[in-house]
């Protein structure tokens, strides 16, 4: 199954829902900034984040962004300063 790759942002206004929400993502993805994570997810994977995901939310004023970046659009992303932009493994030296 193939996994998509994805930048995901969260505004989050109660202290205590942002902290939940900042957990969940943790098990997902990696973390850029405070709110926001890149994470590679099979469609399973994906729905799970969701069905984990909306419950914790109140909207207004709560929102969460997902951005799916195809392979042309990683190859031009560039960064300055902290950590490398994540690539797909197959598997991982542990």
């Amino acid at each position: 199954m193939d996994s998509r790759f994805w930048v995901i942002s969260y505004d989050i206004a109660d202290a205590k829902r942002l902290r939940r929400v900042a957990r969940l993502m943790e098990r997902f993805g990696t973390r850029l900034q405070k709110s926001v994570f890149e994470c590679w997810l099979a469609p399973p994977d994906e729905r799970a984040l969701e069905d984990e995901l909306v419950p914790l939310l109140q909207s207004p004023p709560d929102s969460v962004r997902w951005y799916p970046l195809c392979a042309d659009c990683r190859e031009l992303a560039q960064r300055e300063g902290g950590t490398e932009i994540i690539e797909k493994r197959d598997f991982y030296i542990v």
